[in-house]
């Protein structure tokens, strides 16, 4: 499994918090029973204070299943996929 970051970015306006149903909804797409349908295991979410980000790292077997995953964040705003891998491999390999 590949390790990936993903950043989602929304506008104050289309906030899912805001709104119960919509934060609701949030809650359970993030979830991970739902993730494990896409073959996904999320190690960490949170939430940047005032600043309408989502941030995630998660493992997946390639970049297209986190797309599919994501693809309900790309209506409420940008949607950022970034191949990562531990810092451990990264001082095992010698470089970034």
């Amino acid at each position: 499994m590949s390790l990936f970051i993903v950043v989602a970015k929304h506008s104050p306006e289309s906030c899912p918090a805001g709104d119960p149903e919509k934060g609701k909804m949030l809650l359970s797409l993030i979830d991970q029973v739902n993730a494990s349908k896409f073959g996904i295991k999320i190690q960490a979410k949170v939430g940047a204070e005032s600043q309408h980000t989502l941030h995630m790292i998660m493992e997946a077997g390639d970049s297209k299943k986190v797309d599919e995953f994501m693809t309900p964040f790309t209506q409420m705003g940008s949607v950022e996929v970034t191949a990562a891998i531990s810092c451990e491999a990264i001082v095992e390999r010698g470089r970034c």
